[in-house]
């Protein structure tokens, strides 16, 4: 498991490039798209009762020449976001993450019980080598416990190295900009990795429109 430090690490000391060209979530499937254009007769089923919110599942989507399975959650009959979901293998979690770090850049990691501001821990006066010992450290603890989210925007790394921290970085990205949160948990003795997209800043804003819209009551 010393792949994803390694990457991440040259990312944020040497720098990488990358845009966020469309607002789409997963390849064609796009944020504030209708949930009618998810249709059984397009393979979806609802596992809202299963997920816990309005979704839409389907089977065998292809990513990395690997089958996930796929959750995609609805927010006034429009997509918000989509997880996808497997068994978790050494091969797939590689894949995973070099196709991340390819177009994303890593800002937080978070286990069970806290979290790990990467953007302050590279800003940090301990240099490199602090860098990388406190990131394995906080990664294999966390991998022991089985449970860790590695947190990553749709921008540069040195977009991110702008900005305070984490929080500071996604609330001040483009309206445009995916986040990508890769979980490696443990699901009753198996272990599973799933792979968050969504649009923080364009969910941020809707959600401020519905708390304005909300009617007021004296109460």
């Amino acid at each position: 498991m010393r792949l994803l430090p390694l990457a991440l690490a040259a990312s944020l000391f040497t720098g990488s490039a990358l845009a966020a060209e469309q607002p789409k979530l997963f390849k064609s499937w796009t944020y504030g798209s209708p949930a009618s254009a998810y249709s059984e007769t397009e393979g979806f089923y609802d596992c809202s009762a299963e997920v816990g919110n309005p979704a839409r599942c389907i089977e065998e989507v292809d990513f990395l020449g690997h089958s996930f399975g796929a959750i995609l959650s609805f927010n006034n009959q429009q997509l918000e976001s989509v997880v996808l979901a497997t068994d978790f293998s050494q091969d797939i979690y590689v894949k995973s993450v070099g196709a991340l770090s390819k177009t994303f850049s890593m800002a937080l990691m978070r286990g069970s019980n806290d979290q790990l501001d990467i953007i302050e821990l590279a800003r940090a006066r301990g240099g490199k080598e602090d860098f990388m010992a406190r990131l394995n450290n906080y990664e294999t603890l966390n991998l022991q416990q089985g449970q860790l989210t590695y947190f990553y925007l749709e921008q540069p790394a040195t977009a991110l190295m702008a900005r305070k921290n984490a929080v500071d970085a996604t609330v001040n990205a483009p309206a445009d900009v995916r986040s990508a949160e890769l979980s490696v948990t443990d699901n009753d003795g198996e272990p599973l990795l799933l792979i968050n997209f969504s649009l923080p800043r364009l969910t941020l804003q809707n959600l401020k429109q519905a708390l304005q819209q909300a009617p007021a009551e004296d109460f």
